[in-house]
């Protein structure tokens, strides 16, 4: 494959990412974004202090074991759950290449874990 093949490939996954995120947002939050933030700092939630591991594991170069993580936590019956594994994936996919390379992970696996995601929270009309 040739650089600028494989440069058109990521370009193709990173747009379907930021799309599907973007889709999955406007259904479920109404808003074209779905960032977690921190609903208070003094008395962080269950998901409040699950957010702030994964970032910690994402920061130590360790996105697989954050997925697993997410997926372990994910609840169906609580949407913040499904905010957080949108935000998840948007910041994996803002990462460089040799970032994501170095992880061990590929843009397939986002688009993928966001499938998945999709699938747990009944909203496979999107893929």
């Amino acid at each position: 494959m040739s650089y600028t093949q494989s440069m058109y490939e990521e370009d193709w996954f990173m747009r379907q990412i930021k799309m599907m995120t973007a889709a999955i947002a406007r259904i479920a939050f109404g808003k074209d974004i779905a960032l977690y933030e921190l609903q208070d700092e003094a008395g962080q939630t269950e998901t409040d202090t699950l957010h702030l591991y994964l970032l910690r594991l994402l920061d130590d170069g360790k996105a697989g074991e954050a997925e697993d993580l997410l997926f372990q936590s994910l609840n169906p019956a609580n949407y913040d759950t499904l905010l957080l594994a949108l935000d998840f994936y948007q910041r994996l996919n803002a990462l460089p290449n040799d970032e994501l390379e170095h992880m061990n992970f590929s843009r397939q696996e986002i688009l993928d874990g966001l499938q998945e995601v999709q699938s747990v929270y009944g909203l496979d009309v999107l893929i």
